[in-house]
């Protein structure tokens, strides 16, 4: 008596070409992923896939999680694209931020910005965005990323603009965040 709800039908990548979303973008036509075209691109797949006639749940659109994406961490590597470019991108892709390396000594506020930049997005849309912002310890911009597990792909640390947004969560702001329930 289970009744069937739909499925999440994203196209979740895996750190082989054959299994890239980075590379599936490129071969629509883009140069390297995060140039001009991209944009277009991740809407035409996400497009696509909440077409197909079946019952969707959950995401259903284009993933681009950095360190799981072959491709996408190789573009990381070549500085094809930014944490703001995958903002832009999250405006028309399922999930928003995944796996993103950021600098290990990123400020909590610069972080906090980000999110507050995703869930406007999020709420602007109408629609769930994510953002697993990974701070890897000890890493600065550039420096190379390495895991030894093979859900992911080499690549780089992405710089953040560590300009945060301290005063917009000061006290006295008219903007307050609390952890009251």
């Amino acid at each position: 008596q289970i009744r069937f709800e739909g499925i999440d039908f994203s196209l979740a990548p895996f750190p082989t070409r054959a299994r890239s979303i980075g590379a599936a973008i490129e071969n629509l036509g883009v140069d390297a992923f995060g140039g001009s075209g991209t944009l277009f691109a991740t809407a035409f797949l996400t497009n696509c896939i909440r077409q197909a006639d079946i019952p969707h749940t959950g995401f259903s659109g284009v993933m681009l999680p950095i360190l799981e994406d072959s491709v996408l961490a190789s573009r990381v590597e070549e500085g094809c694209f930014g944490l703001n470019d995958l903002l832009l991108y999250s405006a028309v892709c399922g999930t928003g931020l995944d796996t993103v390396p950021i600098p290990g000594n990123t400020s909590s506020e610069e972080m906090a910005a980000i999110f507050v930049d995703m869930a406007s997005l999020a709420i602007a849309l109408g629609k769930p965005l994510t953002a697993r912002l990974m701070p890897m310890p000890g890493l600065a911009v550039g420096e190379k990323v390495s895991f030894d597990f093979e859900y992911f792909a080499s690549s780089r640390v992405l710089p953040v603009k560590n300009l945060g947004a301290q005063r917009l969560f000061q006290r006295g702001s008219f903007f307050t965040a609390s952890s009251q329930p």
